[in-house]
């Protein structure tokens, strides 16, 4: 069975333990399932399968996917900058109107390290003031540093270069 043969696979298994909505989002990063609640329009991200990320979770809010050029920047960043394979972190997408909060974000991925792409902190139920390209310690195990988007990270070398310094800052 081919890989997205098997992905709808797992789609269909889980529509069998679930009476809402499944989401499948296929990405090269990892594949992450969201079980929408149609009652308050929350969802819960859920993995389909075992994670290697390491507990790094980069993430992204919008309902479309990233572009070429993001995702190649993306690839790049993981792999020749901070020298990791793609199946090391988690590429999550929340799209716009769906609800995650920093504590079942670090329960279900274990996160240790997580980079914003374009979406404020508040968006994860946090009320510190942490700025753009400010590695900031949110609890005892788990950092976080807040960028712009990937598309106006790739637009500007001046932002380029100050989130690449944030992004050494946080893997030293």
């Amino acid at each position: 069975m081919d890989g997205f043969n098997s992905l709808l696979a797992d789609k269909n298994a889980l529509t069998l333990l679930y009476d809402d909505k499944l989401y499948l989002i296929k990405s090269e990063q990892q594949t992450v399932n969201f079980v929408a609640d149609d009652k308050d329009h929350k969802t819960e991200p859920v993995i389909s399968s075992p994670l290697l990320h390491k507990g790094i979770v980069f993430i992204y809010r919008s309902d479309e996917e990233l572009d070429q050029s993001e995702q190649q920047l993306f690839s790049d960043m993981v792999t020749k900058g901070l020298k990791l394979a793609l199946d090391e972190v988690l590429l999550l997408r929340i799209p716009l109107a769906d609800v995650i909060s920093f504590d079942k974000l670090k329960e279900k991925y274990l996160t240790v390290k997580i980079i914003l792409f374009g979406m404020p902190v508040e968006d994860l139920g946090l009320t510190q003031l942490i700025p753009k390209y400010k590695v900031t310690q949110v609890d005892e195990q788990c950092k976080l540093l807040a960028a712009d988007s990937l598309e106006k990270i790739a637009r500007d070398l001046n932002i380029k270069k100050q989130f690449w310094a944030s992004l050494q800052e946080m893997f030293k």
